[in-house]
């Protein structure tokens, strides 16, 4: 179960991982929540042997959900700025919502 939302500084700029999601199963689910609750569009997707990632467009944001092997899953903007980093704060607040309504 999702207990919270972890923001940190990766090397690509501002990340929110989403703790207690980390599996490679859990990927799915976070994806079926930003497409069918939260009409997040799908612009580009890629299932590796290693990784995952998913990159979504939403009121004008630009956003990747990873999977990362050591980390978990998280979502990070593409472009790294002040509104793009708050508009995915407050969606990965409603994504936890909406995910505690799948448990």
């Amino acid at each position: 179960m999702v207990n919270n939302i972890i923001e940190y500084h990766s090397g690509k700029g501002l990340e929110f991982e989403f703790n207690g999601l980390e599996s490679w199963g859990d990927f799915d689910l976070i994806y079926s929540v930003l497409v069918e609750k939260l009409q997040c569009e799908v612009v580009d997707k890629y299932d590796g042997p290693y990784s995952r990632y998913c990159e979504f467009r939403k009121e004008g944001i630009h956003f990747r959900l990873m999977n990362h092997p050591e980390i978990g899953n998280s979502l990070c903007s593409i472009i790294q700025d002040e509104a793009s980093n708050n508009f995915l704060r407050q969606l990965t607040q409603l994504a936890l919502i909406a995910l505690g309504a799948n448990q």
